[in-house]
């Protein structure tokens, strides 16, 4: 479905469909191209901005991403979502069809977008949000653009652009421009990654990075294969840390910020037991006096009597809760 092919954070500068101007020709060409196929990503492209704000770091992001429509079986194509972190705050969402009009393109703009919460099978909420719309005047020929701006002030959350997918990718460039003020650190993984061309530059006060690559032919799968991404060249990028009036401050950039910031999760936990806990714990040793046969019968009693339960809400599943809490609950 293309709705999940247009989920995936992909951008392109705004004017490109102007480059377009004979809608036959360009169809033609692309079916010649790529025979079979129902529809072709035509251009994505992800502009990632990272900036010091009042001394601390925020990511901005533009999007834009187009795809061609080649078949005359095209409604399942008009509907699409955006899919966002809660951390991102959206500035702006543009999606429109540029139909062909004899011998130019004429422009239809997606007239309303329906915010929601994302769920996975109505059991799983995981911070993101949606914005569900659909094209309008889908047919053969169309090129389906849709555009982005957003802003982040998590400096945790890492950017992730994907090159290629399970359509056919005539171009995919990401950049990311920063000062050199703040650290950043990128990894790129996928089974083949030498199509994907990187380049440094830098000018004044700012470095920026760009990763360019061509997937004419689209990855595939099956269910009983490893996910996507695996085989899919992707790359991860983050704020390892950075620099404010000499003073160095990490964010991700090894294991041990990593840990660091898991650490932020428990460390509101209270460390004096509860009552409820310490008049289990103490009926559970009465008369035991070696320490390993305490420790061993708490656990077994956890063991038989919590259950553990993953509520995926978000954060929530990686934040545990207080010990009288989970005792009471019995999970």
């Amino acid at each position: 479905m293309v709705a999940a092919w247009l989920a995936g954070i992909v951008v392109i500068h705004a004017a490109a469909w102007t480059a377009y101007s004979q809608p036959a020709a360009d169809l033609a060409a692309l079916q010649q191209k790529y025979p079979g196929q129902p529809f072709v990503g035509t251009a994505e492209n992800l502009d990632v901005g990272f900036d010091l704000v009042g001394g601390a770091p925020i990511i901005h992001l533009e999007q834009y991403k187009e795809i061609a429509v080649l078949t005359d079986h095209s409604t399942a194509f008009s509907e699409s979502r955006e899919y966002f972190s809660n951390h991102y705050n959206v500035k702006k969402l543009e999606a429109y069809s540029l139909v062909p009009d004899q011998n130019q393109y004429r422009k239809v703009p997606v007239q309303s977008f329906t915010k929601s919460v994302d769920w996975d099978n109505m059991v799983y909420y995981d911070d993101q949000f949606t914005y569900t719309y659909a094209f309008p005047s889908v047919g053969k020929g169309c090129r389906l653009v849709t555009r982005y701006e957003a802003t982040c002030s998590y400096a945790w959350l890492p950017v992730v652009f994907n090159f290629g997918g399970t359509v056919p990718m005539e171009k995919s460039v990401v950049s990311v421009s920063f000062p050199k003020e703040v650290d950043i650190r990128y990894h790129l993984f996928g089974t083949d990654t030498t199509q994907v061309h990187f380049t440094k530059t830098a000018r004044g006060n700012r470095i920026k990075y760009t990763w360019e690559a061509s997937f004419r032919n689209p990855f595939d799968h099956d269910a009983v294969s490893p996910s996507m991404r695996y085989y899919v060249p992707h790359v991860i990028v983050q704020i390892a840390g950075y620099t404010v009036n000499g003073k160095y401050t990490p964010v991700i950039g090894s294991l041990d910020d990593l840990y660091r910031y898991n650490y932020t999760h428990i460390s509101g936990l209270s460390k004096i037991p509860a009552t409820e806990v310490k008049l289990l714990a103490d009926s559970l040793n009465a008369g035991v006096t070696d320490d390993r046969e305490k420790v061993r019968n708490i656990f077994r009693w956890v063991q038989k009597n919590i259950r553990y339960v993953a509520i995926e809400d978000g954060d929530n599943g990686l934040v545990p809760r207080e010990a009288a809490d989970v005792l009471k609950r019995r999970y």
